[in-house]
């Protein structure tokens, strides 16, 4: 399991570097995964999909934003699709206008 502190959006919010801020934070199997990712641009479609999930509260202090982020990050769209990912983001709604905002941003993204 995978914590993303509160500490990040500080961070990202001073300057830092987003991309940076996510590989401290990722497990290593997780970003090797990305690194492969990114490195398979160009190739042959597999054969089967893979989830990128998120499965957690839609609330301020579970900051299910941060994933919308790492995908926009990620290229969007465009990446999940060139990489056959499928997003998920799963999770009940503890506060309504933060989950509305979080499934928009969600929603644009892919």
């Amino acid at each position: 399991v995978c914590k993303l502190p509160r500490m990040m959006d500080q961070q990202h919010q001073e300057g830092g570097g987003s991309s940076s801020l996510f590989n401290m934070y990722l497990p290593e199997k997780a970003r090797k995964a990305l690194d492969y990712a990114h490195q398979q641009q160009g190739t042959t479609i597999p054969q089967q999909r893979l989830f990128l999930t998120c499965i957690s509260r839609l609330s301020p202090e579970k900051s299910p934003h941060i994933f919308v982020n790492l995908l926009q990050q990620l290229g969007g769209v465009d990446f999940l699709r060139r990489h056959c990912l499928v997003p998920i983001l799963c999770g009940a709604r503890s506060v309504e206008s933060y989950a509305d905002e979080v499934i928009q941003s969600f929603k644009n993204v892919c």
